[in-house]
């Protein structure tokens, strides 16, 4: 039946009214946030510390200091300000951890981003905690269960909504800012410009393998057309891994305004298992051809067929250029050239993947803004505790880490 509703083309998306935006989703209940949470960052010593607004307090970086105790309670929003942009826009940074124990491991990975906050005059957000998502409350969520990487879409929205934040660069804990991003003031800002230029709400960067959206680098402007998006994100929420509900919230709220005769039925793909290399039920083949075949009936343009012969055609999205769909955008693996508020040379392509890049087209190119990498920054940018915005990077020996098998292997510049 799906091949049948894949003939024909969508018809160009009408944008969404207010009315109806609000409308989408309004069924979802968000769970308890506590805001009003402090970070203190000592860049000299390399410590971080947090104070809720209730008075518990925590460190939640040091070398010395042993890992505290879970903060009791809902999951707390923590801020370190540092906003002076002066462009009446509020813009943070955002990265999510469940808790302290899980966050030490990463502790370059969250340096790197408190430098550049710093000084680039940025707020820094962390979410930490945990909510109950065990419950999958759409019927159609065959698996009946959701795991903990539902607390993103609850993050962003506190985001939001609660912390008063106008544009987020959501960043998961293993993506970092590239040495050569701080030698160039503004260029978060620009990004942003990128996307109001192109009316998108929400953008993402296009990956160098086959996936839609990847959630790892999210920016994100607060629009009802965002809220619509995070509600259908959370109150769908389906299966172990986030990403395949984004997937589905964004066919949802395309389908409202187009004839992609979408219906949910990405719910059914939550099964990971690969044992069966052929089959077509689990959400690998979601990843690979069921999202792609439902979006490119919105912007055939943006997909170009795989020369490889397969029982089920593969279209992979195209590399070189700024692929827009409605309220949202997926910025390429190669430049961009500068928004309207960025007035001057273009902008490296938003992200790479440092421990996979490959040439050509369709690698990440030779330089980004961000990068997606299990390897730690072999770099600080902040040395000796110096925020000035013109201190140079220099580089950094790491000490052998026991995360992740114990790789050791320097971001690469």
């Amino acid at each position: 039946m799906r091949a049948l509703l894949l003939l024909g083309t969508a018809s160009a998306a009408a944008a969404l009214s207010n009315a109806t935006l609000h409308a989408i989703a309004a069924d979802a209940i968000w769970p308890e946030v506590a805001t009003g949470c402090i970070l203190r960052a000592d860049f000299l010593n390399h410590v971080v510390e947090l104070e809720t607004s209730t008075g518990e307090t925590r460190t939640v970086l040091s070398k010395e200091s042993p890992i505290p105790p879970v903060i009791p309670g809902p999951p707390q929003l923590c801020a370190l300000k540092n906003d002076h942009d002066n462009d009446g826009k509020q813009r943070s940074v955002l990265t999510i951890a469940t808790d302290l124990k899980y966050l030490r491991p990463w502790s370059h990975f969250l340096w790197n981003k408190l430098c550049y906050c710093k000084r680039e005059g940025l707020d820094f957000l962390l979410f930490l905690g945990n909510v109950d998502t065990a419950h999958a409350p759409n019927p159609k969520c065959l698996s009946g269960k959701a795991g903990n990487h539902w607390i993103k879409a609850v993050a962003i929205h506190a985001a939001l909504s609660r912390a008063g934040q106008d544009e987020v660069l959501v960043l998961d804990t293993d993506a970092i800012f590239r040495r050569e991003s701080f030698s160039r003031h503004g260029l978060a800002s620009c990004y942003f410009g990128v996307m109001e230029d192109a009316q998108a709400s929400v953008a993402a960067g296009a990956e160098h393998y086959q996936v839609f959206v990847n959630a790892a680098v999210l920016l994100v402007r607060e629009t009802p057309w965002t809220r619509a998006l995070l509600r259908l994100w959370w109150r769908d929420r389906c299966g172990e891994k986030d990403q395949l509900i984004l997937w589905h919230s964004l066919l949802t709220l395309w389908n409202k305004d187009s004839n992609l005769n979408y219906d949910g039925e990405l719910l059914a793909y939550t099964s990971r298992d690969y044992k069966n290399k052929s089959s077509t039920s689990t959400y690998k083949h979601a990843r690979r051809v069921v999202t792609f075949d439902y979006a490119r009936q919105l912007r055939p343009a943006h997909f170009v067929k795989s020369p490889v012969a397969r029982a089920h055609p593969i279209y992979h999205l195209a590399a070189d250029s700024l692929l827009d769909f409605p309220d949202f955008a997926l910025l390429p693996q190669t430049a961009l050239p500068p928004p309207k508020r960025c007035p001057g040379p273009g902008l490296p392509s938003l992200r790479s993947n440092a421990a996979r890049r490959k040439k050509g087209a369709r690698g990440a190119g030779p330089a980004s803004f961000l990068a997606h990498t299990k390897n730690r920054p072999a770099f600080d940018c902040c040395p000796a505790g110096n925020v000035d915005a013109a201190a140079p990077c220099v580089a950094v020996n790491l000490e052998r880490s026991t995360h992740r098998k114990g790789e050791s292997t320097p971001h690469r510049r």
